[in-house]
Formats: structure tokens, sequence, C-alpha cells
């Protein structure tokens, strides 16, 4: 034991340190865990405060960012001209009309130009009521924000903004955004969705929302904040309930968790690494220091490192990582987005686009180190002529019929098995995720579909690698157990191998 350690002290130097790492950080979990316990109503009403602090910020950036759009497009030149223009008869403008149809909408959004009597004149997108829209003079005077409600179906955040020429106001401008929409059906191609849900998801409390707040509703014991517009008015009620122990206690370990997952991880890369060292410990010094118990070695040490190869990989996808560590709306978290690609095949190894990238490089290190061991076996020859003459001339050591076959069907199982787990990883590529691969407006395809192709690609290279190193490996064990009636195939299969 100390003999392994002073030969390798980088590696175990290392390898204690992150295991002591590790142990201060589950010293820590626990310790949070039981101060979670010990103050428990204060950490419920945090964590509710908390959830309300996130409503009012994302309500707040939603307003601020209706009431910008609103802004600029009532500052538009030509929705100004047109309002100037219009003669105020029962004929709505036509170039206001035409302006507003050929303005791209953004989704879930509408823009209604209305007249200083607040009729509709020209709309773009969704259209919802104005039922909930504050007072004609308030709306000519200054910029407003209002809710609109279709029935129980749509919800939706308004925007108002007077249109002003030389300080006379010509018209009212009104941005609306829909924020929530539960159809009475839902189905795979009509889904609903709503500002409960997406703060709830980011807040990881749940959140209700009521539509219709009054003054004298706001008292109850539920912890609760009105959102109001810039003048004062309530515009809804957020209110979170306090969170149940379990969830303050996972709240107050989850960032423990994540410490000592990744901590987890790099262990196994370590350990990884070091096997990895230790099989290339293993010296070759000539080709006449290649015998049978010198290259069993080396396929002993090879296949323990490969066993710790992918079970590193797998230790990942167990503890989820690097996907924990994505936010919601994190630059990375596409990849890891079971919406776009799912697939069970390889116990998880593609149940996402990230990790599909994440297994294919693992795929190709894999190869090259294959590659590695297989150069041990492989006989070397300045030509094609010279290698061939080299194997014909070669004496069995072990001449074997049964051998020799088992090493030909041994060759071509490891290649149809290779040639079989590509075709599987493309299959389910495409089968199993909603991504289009044929479909390009650009020069190059989408970022995830890109991400896909150059995992696949490193599929495809890991297979040649494999089949490479596997031929030269088969030659080798060919050669050693060559029957004396295969004699003659020999150069040619040498050949073909090599």
């Amino acid at each position: 034991m100390f003999d392994a350690i002073r030969r390798r002290p980088v590696f175990w130097g290392g390898l204690g340190l992150l295991l002591a790492a590790l142990a201060i950080a589950w010293g820590l979990r626990s310790k949070a865990m039981e101060e979670a316990r010990m103050h428990m109503p204060e950490r419920q009403s945090a964590l509710a405060q908390e959830g309300l602090r996130t409503a009012e910020d994302e309500f707040q950036t939603l307003t601020d960012d209706l009431r910008s759009r609103a802004q600029t497009l009532a500052q538009d030149t030509v929705i100004v001209d047109e309002l100037r223009a219009w003669s105020g008869g029962d004929e709505r403008p036509d170039g206001l009309v035409r302006h507003l149809a050929d303005r791209r909408t953004e989704k879930r959004t509408s823009v209604e130009v209305y007249a200083p009597t607040l009729r509709l004149l020209a709309w773009s997108g969704v259209q919802m009521p104005a039922d909930r829209a504050p007072a004609r003079d308030a709306l000519l005077q200054s910029p407003q924000v209002s809710v609109s409600i279709d029935e129980d179906v749509r919800r939706g955040l308004a925007a108002w903004w007077p249109v002003r020429y030389e300080g006379e106001t010509i018209g009212v401008l009104r941005v609306v955004r829909v924020v929530s929409y539960q159809p009475p059906v839902q189905n795979r191609y009509i889904q609903g969705f709503s500002l409960e849900e997406e703060w709830s998801r980011r807040t990881r409390e749940p959140i209700s929302l009521d539509w219709t707040p009054r003054d004298d509703s706001l008292e109850d014991a539920t912890p609760h904040t009105v959102l109001r517009e810039a003048g004062g008015a309530p515009l809804v009620r957020a209110s979170v309930s306090k969170p149940p122990p379990e969830r303050v206690l996972e709240r107050a370990k989850a960032r423990y968790d994540h410490a000592i997952a990744l901590g987890v991880a790099l262990v196994f890369l370590w350990v990884s690494i070091g096997a990895w060292e230790w099989y290339c410990a293993l010296p070759v010094r000539g080709e006449g220091d290649r015998s049978l118990a010198g290259l069993r070695a080396a396929a002993a040490r090879f296949s323990l490192a490969a066993l710790v190869w992918w079970s590193t990989r797998y230790a990942l996808l167990e503890l989820d990582v690097p996907a924990r560590f994505q936010d919601e709306h994190g630059l990375l978290s596409p990849l890891f987005d079971p919406s776009h690609l799912a697939s069970t095949f390889g116990f998880g190894l593609m149940r996402s686009a990230g990790d599909l990238l994440i297994t294919a490089v693992f795929g190709v290190l894999f190869a090259l180190a294959w590659l590695h061991l297989a150069a041990r076996f492989r006989l070397s020859a300045p030509s094609l002529q010279d290698l061939a003459e080299r194997v014909q001339k070669t004496v069995p050591r072990r001449p074997s019929s049964a051998r020799f076959l088992g090493a030909l069907a041994a060759t071509a199982g490891v290649l149809l098995a290779s040639l079989f787990f590509l075709a599987a990883y493309v299959r389910h590529a495409v089968l199993d995720s909603t991504l289009d691969f044929f479909s390009r407006t650009g020069l190059l395809p989408q970022p995830l579909v890109l991400v896909v192709l150059c995992a696949l690609f490193l599929l495809v290279v890991a297979t040649v690698l494999i089949a490479t190193g596997s031929l030269w490996v088969s030659l080798r064990m060919l050669v050693r157990y060559r029957p004396v009636w295969w004699a003659r195939g020999m150069p040619i299969l040498s050949v073909a191998v090599t």
C-alpha cells in the first residue's frame, strides 16, 4: 500500500483531497439540515417571501418590456402619419391596416391601434377584450398597464401608450401579451400555459395568481403580495403557500447535493485517469518483448481501465451531471432538455442531446484507448508486400483450427456489433427527437441539430477506430493460431485487414 503511494504520489494525493472535500461537504450538508429543522417556521416564511420577491421581479420585468414595446410602436412614423391623415370617418385607414398586417408580431402578443374615441382601427396578432381598460381620459394622458381577461380561457397583460403629434393625442396604442391560456381540451397539439406554472418552476414554490384583486380580499394568513401598475392600482394578487417541512429540508441540502455530486463525478474521473496511467505503466520495449503473457497483461489492465471508464459515464448519468447544474433559462439548458431528444437506448446514454454528445466524447476516447492497446498487437512492416511476406513466413506457435475460426468469428462479431450500435444511435437520434433534421434556413442547421450531428459524427469516428483496432488484434491472433490448411490465405487476409 505505502509502496503504491510512493510510486504515484500525485494520483493518491489528489484522490485523498477529493475524498476529504466530499467528507467536508457531507458534514456541512448534515449541519445545514439540522439548522433547518431547528428553525423550520422561519425557513418556511423565508422561502415564501423569496418566491413572492421573484414574482414581483418577474412581473416588473414583464410590464417594463410591454411598456417599452408600446412606446416604440407609438413613435412609429408610419402609425403617426396614418393617424394624422385619417379623416375620422367610418373607413379604417388602409395604410395603417396594411402596416400592422405586414409587421411580424411575436408569439402570444398582439398590437392594436385605437382612435382617441377608443374605436379600434387596426390590429395584428391575437385579439383580447378591453373589458378592464382604464378610463378614456387616463389613456389619452399617460401610459397605463391593465389586465385583459377572456372569460375563463385566457389572461393577458396590456400596455397602453398614447400616440402624440406636436403635443396632441391622435390615438392610443395597446400591446397585449397573453400570459395564461387554459383551453377546455388539451392534447399533444393544444397545450395550455400560465404565469403560475412558469414562476412556480423558477421559484420551486407553488405560486397562485388572482386576476381580480380587491383591497378587502388581501387580509389573510397566506403570504401574498399585490402586483400593481405604476400608478398604484392593483392588477394581480400573488400568493405563496408556506412550503412543507420536506421541501424546506430539500432546499437546505440542494446546494450541498450539487457539491457532493460534483465531487463524486470528479472522483470517478480522477480514478479513470489513474486507471489509464496504470495501464500505460506496463512497458513494451520492443518487438521481441511482445510475448503472449505481456499482451495478456496489457489486455487485462485495459479491460479494468475500460470498466472504470464506462462506470464513470454511467455514474455521471446517475448523478445527473452536468445537467443538474443548468438553470432553466441557462445558455446550455436546451442541450439537456428532454423535450428535444429523449431516448432510453443504452440505459440513458442519449436521454438528451447533451448526454448524447458526452457519450460520443466518451466513445471516441475509448476508441483511441482501444487503438493504443491494439498497437501492441499490430504486426508492422515497411510496406504491404513486406507485411504479406512476413505473415506468410511466420511459423504459427500454436496452430489450432478452433481458435483460428473463433478469432475470425470474434472479429466479425465485433465489427457487426459496432455497426449495429452506430445504426441504433442514428435511428434513435432521429425517431426519439422532435428536431427537424431536414429543414434549413441558413448555411448551418439549428444549434441543437448541429450538436446531434456532431455527436453522431464522433460515433462514426469511434466505430472506425474500434474496427481498425479489432482488425489489428485479429491479425495477430490469426497468425498465432493459423492452421496448416490456411497457409495460402493469410497473405491476402493480412493485406485486407491492414
